[in-house]
C-alpha cells in the first residue's frame, strides 16, 4: 500500500512517546477526528499485519509522536516518493478537489468559476461535448478578428 510498514519501528516510536494502544485510538478519534477502534490499533503490531494504518492515520500518528510518516517504514527513503504517488493514485478525488478548490478560492472570481465548473460537471457527456464544441467555435471565431 505505502511501502513496507514496519511494525517494530512503529512500536518503538509509540513506546518512546509513552502512548498506549487505547490512547492512540482515543486521540485519533477525538483529537484528529479519525474514527479508530482499539482493535484496529492492535492489528498494526501483529506479525500477520495486512492492514497497516491509512495515510491519514499515519499523518496523525506522526504528529502525535513528533516524527515523519517515513519513520514508520523500514525502507522509508527508498519508498518516500512511491508512498505519495500510491496515495494520490488511490485517492485522486480526495486531493485534486481540495487542491482545485484552494486554487479557485485564491483567484479573483474563483467562487464564480467554481460554480461554473460544478454546473458543467453536472451536465451529461453529450451536453458537455456540445458546450465544448460551441466554446471552441467561439474561440476560433474570435481569433479570426484578432
Amino acid at each position: 500500500m505505502y511501502g513496507k510498514f514496519d511494525k517494530n519501528k512503529y512500536k518503538k516510536i509509540v513506546r518512546q512517546n509513552h502512548l498506549s494502544q487505547k490512547e492512540i485510538a482515543d486521540r485519533l478519534t477525538n483529537d484528529y477526528l479519525i474514527e479508530t477502534k482499539i482493535d484496529a490499533v492492535k492489528t498494526w503490531t501483529r506479525s500477520e499485519n495486512r492492514n497497516p494504518p491509512s495515510l491519514d492515520r499515519l499523518n496523525a500518528l506522526a504528529d502525535m509522536c513528533n516524527c515523519s510518516i517515513q519513520d514508520f517504514f523500514s525502507d522509508a527513503e527508498k519508498k518516500r516518493e512511491q508512498i505519495v504517488q500510491e496515495e494520490l493514485s488511490a485517492n485522486p478525488q480526495r486531493y485534486s478537489n481540495s487542491a482545485l478548490e484552494s486554487f479557485l478560492l485564491s483567484i479573483p472570481n474563483g467562487e464564480k468559476l467554481k460554480s461554473m465548473i460544478e454546473t458543467f460537471l453536472n451536465l451529461t457527456d453529450e451536453q458537455q461535448e456540445a458546450l465544448l464544441d460551441e466554446a471552441k467555435d467561439m474561440m476560433l471565431e474570435n481569433l479570426k478578428f484578432s
